[in-house]
């Protein structure tokens, strides 16, 4: 006669590891697609933001979002992710922005809902909105990455303690300029 408990005892099981890589690769599977913000967009936009502690009018977002150079991620339709653009004018001879026309895209650090940091979404929309701006026939792609760093090299501290956006910059060729109000990363697009 079989004993039950024994034969329970040595039932397969499935290890816990085994569980968290399916879940992972489950998780990997989900598509993520980059597509143009669109005005209907903006109250999940803004949720997004009120989300990761940004601090952002709806009606600016809209006004942004107008200006036809913000991307989205989304997964299963829905946004999960935010890189709001706009033209803006890059003095190159200052080394700064100023009043005139147009001449880049100004990319906004990415808004990310945290179940969804690590999947590479942040450079998607960098690169997307670099098209953008290549597009619209600017020169140049922009951001502000921070206020200020202590004089030096800021390719190497950015590489030893930059941030997820600061870093993204770096692999993508942009260059570090210090500009009132902060360093400035730029690229020639």
């Amino acid at each position: 006669m079989a004993n039950p408990f024994k034969e329970k005892l040595f039932e397969k099981k499935e290890p816990e590891a085994m569980k968290l890589k399916k879940l992972d690769l489950l998780s990997i599977a989900e598509h993520v697609e980059i597509k143009k913000l669109e005005p209907d967009d903006s109250e999940d936009v803004h949720l997004i933001m009120q989300k990761t502690m940004w601090e952002a009018e709806k009606k600016e977002i809209d006004n942004i979002v107008k200006e036809n150079l913000s991307y989205g991620a989304y997964v299963e339709r829905m946004v999960v992710a935010a890189g709001l653009a706009w033209a803006a004018h890059y003095d190159e001879n200052g080394e700064k922005l100023s009043r005139g026309d147009p001449n880049s895209i100004y990319q906004e650090d990415v808004a990310i809902l945290l179940s969804y940091e690590g999947r590479g979404i942040r450079k998607m929309l960098v690169q997307e909105r670099e098209k953008a701006g290549k597009a619209a026939k600017f020169a140049y792609s922009i951001g502000y990455i921070s206020s200020d760093w202590p004089v030096g090299g800021l390719e190497d501290m950015i590489r030893e303690r930059g941030n997820k956006m600061e870093k993204i910059y770096l692999e993508e060729g942009y260059r570090f300029v210090r500009a009132k109000g902060g360093i400035l990363a730029v690229k020639k697009l």
